[in-house]
């Protein structure tokens, strides 16, 4: 039997409200969801990240376009190429 101390259990509601947020917004991570549900007055803190992880969804998704230093050097690359060619 479980004792009260510490926090207590998250709602079902509440879990299948993170993981349905996780699964139609795939672009946002875990600091999204929990500003999303602080907006509509929902407190669940860290358990927003511990809902993904169980679950297995990634709590900050790697996002599908290149990393900033990446952008930059094709960018580099690009000018020195039309500076090149013409």
């Amino acid at each position: 039997m479980r004792g009260k101390t510490g926090r207590p259990a998250t709602r079902r509601n509440i879990k299948a409200l993170v993981l349905r947020l996780a699964r139609e917004n795939p672009q946002w991570g875990y600091r999204r969801i929990y500003g999303e549900l602080a907006g509509l007055g929902v407190n669940v803190a860290a358990a927003a990240w511990e809902i993904l992880k169980k679950v297995g969804i990634d709590p900050a998704p790697r996002r599908t376009r290149p990393a900033w230093s990446q952008f930059l050097r094709s960018q580099a690359a690009a000018n020195r190429h039309t500076w090149s060619s013409s």
